[in-house]
């Protein structure tokens, strides 16, 4: 039986961690810090064990409802932006052409993603708390805040 892992199933079960960072269905975990108030940055920090988090604090699992969701020929790949059901937390994913998670990136305070563009090698995500992400396409840890709208 092929290894499927942890934010794979939970993906499946449209389940996400509360805990930012970039998650990659090869098991990869890295921690991020996205600070929203009263500046906003992105700080990516370094790998983790999904498992053993999960181990630790079971119940920082949300569930998740996507918003917006698009194609890319060329990647062959759906890309799709929502929430959490907290509230207040909100992800950008990709998915493979038969729609199984190639990687997410999750936020805990960045409050709903909810548009994207294709713009060059970069995924634009915009969030409802007036900012944006630029993501490159193959490696979302090294993703940047690119607009600050309404701070």
């Amino acid at each position: 039986m092929p290894y499927i892992s942890i934010i794979s199933q939970l993906w499946t079960k449209r389940q996400l961690p509360f805990k930012d960072g970039f998650y990659f269905a090869d098991g990869e975990s890295i921690a991020c810090h996205l600070n929203v108030f009263p500046e906003i940055f992105l700080t990516t920090l370094r790998p983790f064990n999904l498992g053993d988090f999960l181990s630790k604090t079971p119940m920082n699992i949300t569930n998740f409802h996507s918003l917006f969701e698009t194609y890319k020929e060329e990647h062959r790949r759906f890309y799709c932006v929502g929430a959490g059901t907290l509230g207040h937390n909100g992800f950008v994913a990709a998915l493979d052409e038969h729609r199984h998670l190639q990687w997410v990136a999750c936020f805990e305070k960045s409050f709903a993603f909810n548009d994207l563009v294709f713009q060059d090698h970069y995924l634009i995500a915009g969030a409802t708390e007036g900012f944006q992400l630029q993501i490159p396409f193959h490696s979302p840890e090294k993703c940047v805040v690119i607009n600050q709208l309404f701070h």
